[in-house]
């Protein structure tokens, strides 16, 4: 039997908060910790190219658990930041 959408919900919940606490808990450049803000970032900046072949951050956190280093944790303010200072933009939009 399929999982309801609430028991996908709440395993995915499960699977990000694990993630979390492998990265630290906390941003890795400011040390920022409220959840609701903190981002999965890929560190050689090649996010776009895993959301165009069709991962997302389940999939990120998935791989995080598995032992991927190419995962870091940021909150939304510095992942931003980061992406200006790195260029890391596409088609020339932020």
């Amino acid at each position: 039997m399929p999982a309801t959408p609430g028991a996908r919900k709440k395993l995915h919940q499960r699977i990000r908060a694990a993630a979390i606490e492998l990265l630290g808990g906390c941003c890795s450049h400011c040390g920022f910790s409220d959840r609701r803000a903190l981002q999965f970032d890929h560190v050689t900046g090649n996010g776009y190219q895993d959301r165009q072949a069709g991962k997302n951050t389940d999939t990120f956190a998935r791989e995080i658990l598995k032992g991927s280093q190419k995962y870091q944790l940021l909150c939304a303010n510095c992942n931003w930041i980061k992406r200006c200072v790195h260029n890391e933009v596409r088609h020339g939009r932020l």
